[in-house]
């Protein structure tokens, strides 16, 4: 299955244009979908700002060891539908991003921004056999 991995509000919490804070679980999740052999893309917003910006996010993905799982990069960010990993295993395709509709989100550190809840997704993709 084909996963799209946005960033901001994802991989880490939402403080654009910095780069937040790791989301606690995040690095478990996604080696867990890289091991089931899925093939991960970076779907971010950054890649339809500029160069600089999508730079700053995978620098940070190289020093936490994910850069190496992923199978590309989007040039532009692909719009996420709901969140419904039944479709997505139809279909073949999983968007885990902040921005679909209905996925599990948790209050980030300063209590302004949402972000995934990595715990509820793994139970969910465990649920569906997507991970293991």
């Amino acid at each position: 299955m084909i996963i799209q991995l946005d960033f901001d509000g994802t991989v880490v919490n939402f403080d654009f244009p910095n780069i937040g804070r790791l989301n606690v679980g995040c690095i478990e999740v996604v080696k867990a979908l890289f091991n089931a052999g899925h093939h991960i893309y970076l779907n971010t917003y950054r890649a339809n700002i500029s160069e600089e910006a999508l730079a700053e996010a995978l620098n940070f993905l190289e020093v936490h060891e994910i850069i190496s799982m992923l199978s590309g990069i989007n040039p532009q960010k692909k719009i996420p539908p709901a969140w419904n990993p039944d479709e997505s295993i139809k279909n073949g395709e999983l968007f885990i991003d902040d921005d679909s509709e209905g996925i599990a989100l948790k209050w980030d550190h300063t209590g302004q921004f949402k972000m995934v809840d990595w715990r509820v997704v793994k139970s969910q993709l465990i649920q569906k056999n997507i991970i293991y």
